[in-house]
């Protein structure tokens, strides 16, 4: 199963900048050998053209990194929303 998601431009911008400052994925961002047309073949993350941060899972399926600021906003989000869950059959 999969999740679909869409920004707008604000917040993507935000959620991009939130990489910068976040302990876990400040350094893997800002990697250039990360952008998507570089990406080396061992490694296992990858930045999109518009700055989101992605880890390729075990099936080299590409999985949204969320820095640490964005996460309990995602979570309530998921689980709050009348319109957007993350629960089939909810």
């Amino acid at each position: 199963p999969n999740l679909h998601v869409s920004m707008d431009l604000d917040f993507l911008k935000d959620w991009v900048e939130d990489y910068e400052d976040d302990q876990a994925f400040g350094r893997i961002w800002a990697d250039k050998e990360r952008l998507a047309k570089n990406r080396k073949a061992n490694s296992r993350f990858l930045r999109d053209e518009r700055g989101l941060l992605f880890f390729l899972d075990e099936s080299y399926q590409p999985r949204l990194c969320v820095p640490k600021k964005r996460r309990n906003f995602i979570l309530r989000e998921a689980h709050e929303s009348p319109l957007e869950s993350a629960h089939v059959g909810a």
